[in-house]
């Protein structure tokens, strides 16, 4: 068994339960508290740094108290502002993009920038991380749901997009062989096996425990935005749902997602970015909302040092390498003007 096996399979401790309940509600304190000074400053508000565990784990930073106000600015926040919208202007006139909204949080300030943030779109594959952090906050109180076997006997809905190999028919999957699948390739015969699975209330309290309403199965509408999609990150980062251990491991497995040609593309190599992105395509043109066909996002967290940062780009258009290739720019502005910072 590797050791990011055991690291899912392990059986939290009573103190263990106690400590990421606490952290829980200090992350919940921290939401709400965020979101009051930010109706009464913004856009000129920053944080004093969070405490946080540091030094024991390499993609998460457990959150033990909430960060305090302090008055100021931050320049580079306005100077960012200013390069993204130049972007999607850009963008949008060359008609490369109908709509794009962006979201940006530093996690050592809390500080954020956002265009369009409260816009929503059609999550597509980003819905598979709520899929996933249900599974591994069950699996917290019974690892052995990560062993189960599962007989593939054949996909559940047409899949005409595939670049990775799929699975056998005939050939038996644990439930951590699916979850890896959901997010590494965004396999959706392995979403579809996992839907049918598991209770579907303990995908709905997700939602809940997050204050998010959920889409129903049926719904291929507008229903999330990069802001409200930013939580789900934020909690695996924070380690406020799921404990450390499991919240680095999913951190781990979101880091090998295998799309690189959104925001991984405007990071320098060696800056590690756990992400997903989510492609939804339109048999017919929107006619009523400029004729797009496309729709590309690609969220997640990326770990430039010493200032991580999550990052959320929403697209829709008509061609997705041009998608692509926006979300990259903007990718690329951010990490540019973040990773120069002082700590």
């Amino acid at each position: 068994m590797s050791r990011r096996t055991e690291k899912l399979s392990r059986t939290p401790s009573r103190t263990m339960h106690i400590r990421m309940g606490a952290s829980f509600l200090v992350g919940a304190l921290c939401a709400a508290g965020a979101f009051l000074v930010w109706m009464q400053y913004h856009p000129f508000t920053i944080y004093s740094k969070p405490l946080r565990l540091v030094g024991e784990y390499k993609l998460v930073a457990p959150l033990l108290a909430c960060q305090t106000l302090d008055s100021g600015v931050v320049p580079s926040d306005k100077a960012l502002t200013k390069k993204i919208q130049t972007i999607i202007t850009s963008a949008e006139a060359n008609h490369n993009a109908e709509d794009v909204s962006v979201y940006i949080q530093h996690f050592n300030t809390g500080q954020w920038v956002g265009i369009g943030e409260n816009k929503l779109y059609a999550p597509a594959s980003l819905a598979k991380v709520p899929l996933f952090i249900a599974y591994l906050k069950a699996a917290q109180d019974d690892p052995s749901i990560l062993n189960k076997s599962v007989l593939y006997s054949g996909s559940l809905e047409s899949e005409d997009e595939e670049d990775f190999q799929p699975m056998t028919v005939g050939k038996t999957y644990t439930i951590q062989d699916l979850l890896y699948r959901l997010i590494i390739y965004s396999d959706n015969d392995a979403k579809d096996y996992l839907h049918n699975i598991i209770n579907p209330t303990v995908v709905t309290d997700v939602f809940k425990d997050f204050g998010l309403e959920e889409p129903s199965a049926q719904d291929t509408g507008d229903s999330m935005s990069p802001k409200e999609y930013s939580i789900f990150f934020r909690t695996l980062y924070n380690s406020t749902y799921l404990t450390p251990d499991i919240s680095e491991a999913a951190l781990q497995i979101l880091s090998e997602t295998k799309f690189n040609d959104g925001l991984v593309a405007g990071v320098a190599s060696s800056t590690p970015v756990a992400h997903k992105f989510g492609h939804r395509r339109f048999d017919m043109p929107q006619l009523g909302q400029g004729g797009i066909t496309e729709e590309l996002h690609d969220c997640g967290i990326v770990y430039t040092q010493p200032n991580p940062y999550f990052i959320c780009v929403m697209t829709k258009g008509w061609n997705v390498g041009d998608l692509k290739s926006t979300i990259a720019r903007i990718s690329q502005a951010a990490y540019q003007t973040i990773s120069a910072e002082k700590n």
